[in-house]
């Protein structure tokens, strides 16, 4: 099942790569001319498309000409977080917030298009001058019945669409008992981000400029666009992205049963499946929790725990995960004991905090999952944490993390992409196992289908009381 899953995404990747990349250098140009002109690029993702927006974040091989904006409203609990996102007039709040003015730039991303708040903020864009880019799933928006009282979706209103050429419900794989997993707009978003920094780089590298050059004026003087260069850039970025996909489809598929093995003995002996990630690594955990494919076990403790999200920045985050007693007091609301697994991701498997979860764990006999990066997880420690676990899952990414050079920039940062299809594997394959043992957990489907509204506020009524979030 899981190796049929590597082809579909394959797929999936490829098709992207044929059709959407084609763009991408005419909107590298875009938002480097209008940054240069003084204005401001900000990217919105609605739902779980915050994964998107937070990519673009102060992570390593990118660029800060874009601002994320992430309010904390649309997180937490998942009916209240939906209600708000269905609802257009929250999205005068969040249009005010982000204060944008006409010449400015919006990447906004819902995979649907079609709930209040996108839409709105999409109309906004189009009343104010506002550059509108609409990363989206045409063949989902183009089936779900538009939700804004001006009759209306997103893409209706873009300057520019990006396409992530995802299925209809994103959760189209077929798995056990005709259930429908492994969503891709995630892995294919931020696939499509981190070759928009692969085009970032080839004109900076051109241009013989940097990225304060694109603020201050000098780049404006000096720039060139060699659209030539950005595609064969681009062309190199897909190979080498493939290469890491094939590896891990090809060498990690019995580590993520034996991680799946363990999460479903603890779900039989009825203890707690949780799961956890700082810093950047917090949205590969929100990749398989309250959303669509996923099934109603796995417990987020990243939901509870804010301090290590990025609302408030990417240096607090990191701050908080390098005091080792950050643990302590995580575990302060969740006892452990020897039923629970925790399913741990960290790249370098090395933040103080994490380190002393594990001990802390250990100490009450817990079963240990491990996602990381261990090429990378090497050079920063001679006693890596993937060493003291039970099971360990490697993206199989370079050790500096990046895919590739360009000059001196050293970008293609894959981490969350192929991250996010590990985990969905890890999913599917718990709910094979569970369901061999005769335990069939219903599996979510999109709530921004016609008929996944009703259906996932069912399950959410009756499971998420006894869920950390």
């Amino acid at each position: 099942m899981l190796k049929l899953y590597g082809s579909f995404v394959e797929s999936i990747i490829s098709k992207v790569f044929e059709t959407q990349f084609k763009i991408l250098p005419e909107l590298a140009e875009l938002i480097l001319d209008r940054v240069a002109r003084g204005n401001r690029v900000v990217i919105y993702g609605a739902g779980h498309g915050h994964e998107l927006a937070e990519e673009m974040l102060d992570l390593v091989g990118g660029f800060n000409f874009i601002e994320s904006y992430n309010p904390q409203d649309l997180f937490g609990p998942p009916l209240k977080a939906g209600y708000i996102e269905r609802t257009e007039a929250f999205a005068k709040v969040f249009y005010s917030m982000m204060d944008l003015k006409q010449g400015d730039v919006l990447w906004l991303i819902s995979n649907s298009g079609t709930n209040g708040v996108v839409v709105e903020l999409a109309k906004r864009c189009k009343e104010n001058g506002i550059t509108l880019i609409a990363h989206t799933n045409m063949k989902q928006t183009s089936t779900v019945s538009a939700r804004h009282s001006c009759g209306k979706k997103m893409v209706e209103f873009a300057d520019y669409i990006i396409d992530n050429c995802g299925e209809d419900g994103d959760a189209a794989f077929e798995t056990v008992n005709g259930k429908k997993q492994g969503p891709t707009s995630n892995g294919v978003g931020t696939f499509i981000l981190q070759g928009l920094n692969v085009c970032f780089a080839t004109v900076l590298h051109a241009s013989n400029c940097t990225p304060e050059d694109v603020r201050n004026g000098n780049y404006a003087r000096c720039k060139v666009i060699h659209k030539e260069a950005m595609l064969e850039n681009l062309n190199t970025y897909y190979k080498d992205y493939m290469k890491v996909l094939k590896e891990v489809f090809a060498t990690q598929l019995e580590n993520i049963q034996q991680a799946a093995a363990l999460s479903v003995q603890c779900v039989m002996a009825e203890g707690r499946n949780m799961m956890f990630g700082m810093v950047h690594d917090h949205t590969l955990v929100e990749e398989i929790h309250s959303r669509a494919g996923t099934i109603m076990c796995n417990r987020s403790l990243v939901s509870q725990n804010i301090d290590i999200q990025l609302y408030d920045g990417v240096k607090k985050a990191t701050l908080y995960a390098n005091i080792s007693e950050y643990a302590d007091a995580l575990l302060r609301s969740v006892e452990l004991n020897e039923k629970d697994v925790l399913f741990l991701i960290s790249q370098s498997a090395n933040e103080n905090a994490m380190r002393r979860l594990v001990v802390l764990a250990k100490e009450k006999n817990c079963k240990l999952i491990l996602h990381t990066n261990k090429k990378y997880a090497d050079t920063c420690s001679e006693h890596p944490l993937y060493q003291n676990v039970d099971v360990v899952i490697d993206n199989c990414c370079p050790k500096n993390q990046l895919l590739m050079k360009v000059g001196k920039f050293d970008v293609g940062y894959v981490g969350t992409s192929i991250g996010c299809f590990i985990n969905q594997c890890y999913v599917m394959e718990m709910t094979k196992q569970l369901f061999e043992h005769g335990i069939d957990i219903p599996a979510r489907i999109s709530i921004n289908t016609d008929k996944g509204l009703i259906f996932t506020e069912e399950l959410n009524k009756k499971y998420f009381n006894d869920t950390v979030v």
